[in-house]
């Protein structure tokens, strides 16, 4: 699953993710659609911009969807700074993925949250 607000990045992170073999079980721009997309479409994994459109943000819907569902995220972001990435961690995420990302970071985070062979 993918919940990312930015419409060509959404479709670059989309596009990469069809070549390395997963499919897509839906996408969300906003922190409502991603919790109850979680829900619905009980997807492996997600990839989580922290910044979407409106209110609440990635981190609050990663920390709802956690608690309803069990799942992880890996988060998205181009914001690194020390109080975002403290509350990021604070949902336990599966990894990371700083913007602009580079297909090959998209790849490795991916096998190590997956666990599939190859991982580094």
């Amino acid at each position: 699953m993918l919940v990312e607000d930015e419409v060509i990045v959404a479709w670059d992170i989309a596009e990469t993710l069809k070549r390395l073999g997963y499919t897509i079980v839906g996408t969300a721009d906003n922190a409502d659609q991603a919790i109850h997309l979680a829900e619905t479409a009980a997807p492996d994994l997600i990839l989580m911009d922290i910044r979407l459109n409106g209110a609440p943000d990635g981190i609050e819907a990663a920390r709802v969807i956690r608690e309803r569902t069990g799942l992880g995220v890996i988060y998205l972001t181009a914001h690194a700074d020390l109080a975002t990435m403290e509350r990021a961690a604070s949902t336990e995420p599966l990894g990371y993925v700083f913007k602009p990302f580079s297909h090959d970071g998209l790849r490795t985070a991916l096998l190590r949250a997956t666990g599939r062979p190859g991982a580094p």
